[in-house]
């Protein structure tokens, strides 16, 4: 069966919610450790976390999934992904390099929030986490 491998950095990461709803059962391997480059900010009146476009290191997982063809529809619509690209998107599918510990790179999907840090700061929908770490941050809030 194939697979298909991407970086997660939030609710789809094993131990949380989402990875529990749709990837508990479906993933073959999951690489912890793994980073890529941008900003992260938790959106406590959603519940999760958004990354956008910087140079902070954020930490998170590479899964890889088996791909049965419905999985990632289902991701999508949670994700809140109508189409490619399109502006109505809560969140876009991104190619990103990812850097795992060993020091190798992979370039991966990521879901990148679609927004800009002024309208998340302007509208109080986020609250910047300098560590890149939504775990951590989880777990210290708890």
């Amino acid at each position: 069966m194939d697979s298909k491998r991407i970086f997660v950095y939030g609710s789809l990461m094993k131990g949380f919610y989402n990875y529990e709803k749709f990837l508990k059962g479906k993933t073959i391997n999951e690489i912890s450790g793994t980073s890529i480059e941008g900003k992260l900010f938790h959106l406590p009146k959603k519940g999760y976390p958004a990354v956008i476009s910087g140079k902070d290191i954020i930490s998170g997982q590479v899964l890889d999934v088996i791909d049965n063809g419905k999985i990632f529809e289902e991701i999508n619509q949670m994700e809140g992904v109508i189409s490619l690209n399109n502006p109505k998107n809560e969140y876009n599918i991104e190619i990103r390099e990812v850097k795992f510990l060993d020091g190798s790179r992979e370039y991966l999907p990521v879901y990148i929030y679609n927004s800009i840090e002024d309208e998340i700061v302007n509208n109080d929908l986020g609250i910047y986490i300098s560590s890149g770490d939504w775990k951590l941050y989880m777990t210290e809030k708890k």
